[in-house]
């Protein structure tokens, strides 16, 4: 009778399956990438230094699955999965003898909704990727990341949409949840942060402003939380966030075809935290310029720059850097982010994000000379707009902070070879030549490395090769 029950058992969940999968229009996705990284020099010293080690070899894979389930044309839910990164022969990431460490993350798990009377209304609630209004050309200096809120747009006709955005960045409830004696008080645990965008598209020009404004509770701790070096102020105390600052940003993004062959991409973001101290303030602005020329077949010039306020002499008056929650700004491939395989740039954090520094570069895209062989050549130079003084007053802004007496030239050429459609084989070369200050970096008590390491500097290399399957 059991075996029978177990019968009947499994028959119901086929069938049921069987039923789901008619009644839904389910579609799968994703990529695989795998790639070997040789480093030399990450943090631009030749002994060991913050990244620990000076030269090391790496293998890594990740895989990236999205499942639409589409019930009809006005809703459908989204789930995406993420498996590693997995570094080959680590323990910790999955990729050791048997390989069985749980590596498996969700990044997206939302549903988005139609109103069936009012198509032009898009409704999206779940956690999604939430990336703020820019130009396009460079990515956001601002928000660019996985995130739980909703977010509402709507066409209002072809020129005219408006987009409202509710996410919830972090919230600390307290350690046992269980136990509501452990929970903090309701309403004031949380940052949260809103968005009001305006998209506007005319004949050969586009532009988004708008408006973000996040809100703290009083019992929130940003300390140690994603994004909150980029809120808090480098000489302030992490601390004085809590409940006592209401961070907002402005800006636009612009995108003119209208000078065909030519496209000129450009943004402008303002950023502010006021605190009740001084010293915790962190307000300022950043703006980019980019311009492709797109009359030739077989390679697209570009040039590009851009301006970011950065750090007085008065370390006591605030930080004059546009304030950040998790950006994915970049300009080339290496420096400031934008690798295109894994774990082999500098990355969007801390001492590489874009806020206090300017540059100018130069890029050659979609060079062909052999069929379904492209390559991609940029070449940048990068310094700073933090007073050196900052630094030998005492300022606690990490090595690899660029000064204006610092500045950092690089190179990254990266070559593509199609195997086949979904297929391809990529090649990539990094090099940063770095100078920074001496007399500057040896005054510095508050950094690490600090010291007599700013005179063992050295040229930063990074090789990768690799393969990326998209399905």
């Amino acid at each position: 009778m059991k075996k029978l029950l177990v019968l009947f058992a499994l028959a119901a969940m086929v069938l049921g399956a069987a039923g789901l999968a008619n009644a839904l229009d389910v579609k799968a996705r994703g990529e695989f990438r795998a790639n070997w990284n040789y480093w030399s020099n990450t943090d631009f010293l030749s002994n060991k230094g913050a990244r620990d080690q000076t030269k090391h070899n790496e293998l890594v894979q990740r895989a990236r699955i999205y499942m639409d389930f589409r019930a009809n044309e006005n809703v459908n839910f989204q789930l995406g999965l993420e498996i590693g990164d997995t570094f080959w022969g680590d323990q910790a990431s999955g990729g050791d003898i048997s390989a069985d460490q749980k590596v498996i993350e969700v990044k997206r798990a939302f549903m988005e909704f139609k109103w069936p009377t009012y198509k032009s209304l898009v409704s999206t609630v779940g956690i999604q990727g939430a990336v703020f209004p820019n130009s396009g050309y460079f990515g956001s200096a601002i928000m660019d990341d996985d995130i739980a809120g909703i977010t509402v747009a709507n066409k209002w006709n072809d020129m005219i949409s408006t987009v409202v955005g509710f996410y919830r960045a972090f919230e600390n409830r307290g350690s046992g949840l269980g136990s509501h004696n452990n929970r903090v008080e309701e309403d004031q645990s949380q940052l949260d942060v809103t968005l009001l965008a305006l998209p506007l598209t005319f004949d050969g020009f586009k532009t988004t402003p708008f408006f973000s404004m996040a809100f703290l509770g009083k019992n929130i701790n940003v300390t140690g939380t994603t994004g909150s070096t980029g809120l808090t102020a480098q000489d302030g105390t992490a601390s004085a966030m809590e409940g006592q600052a209401t961070p907002w940003w402005a800006g636009a993004g612009f995108e003119v075809t209208a000078l065909d062959p030519f496209a000129i991409y450009a943004d402008f973001n303002y950023g502010a935290v006021d605190q009740k101290e001084q010293k915790g303030d962190r307000k300022g602005w950043l703006a980019d310029l980019g311009i492709d020329y797109k009359g030739l077949s077989w390679f697209t010039p570009g040039v590009y720059g851009w301006y970011s306020t950065g750090m007085d002499d008065d370390i006591n008056n605030g930080d004059e850097r546009m304030p950040i929650i998790s950006d994915g700004w970049t300009a080339g491939t290496t420096i400031f982010g934008g690798a295109r395989m894994l774990n082999n740039d500098l990355g969007n954090v801390g001492a590489r994000q874009v806020t206090g520094t300017w540059g100018v570069g130069m890029k050659l895209a979609k060079i062909s000379f052999v069929q379904d062989l492209t390559h991609d050549l940029y070449f940048y130079y990068t310094a700073g707009t933090n007073d050196a003084d900052a630094v030998k007053k005492g300022s606690s802004l990490p090595w690899g902070s660029l000064t204006d007496k610092d500045h950092i030239v690089g190179l990254d050429f990266n070559n593509t070879y199609k195997i086949m459609e979904e297929l391809s084989f990529m090649v990539d070369l990094g090099i940063g030549w770095a100078d920074f200050d001496k007399d500057t970096w040896r005054a510095s008590t508050t950094t690490t490395p600090a010291g007599r390491n700013v005179d063992e500097q050295a040229t930063l290399y990074r090789t990768s090769v690799g393969l990326l399957y998209r399905f």
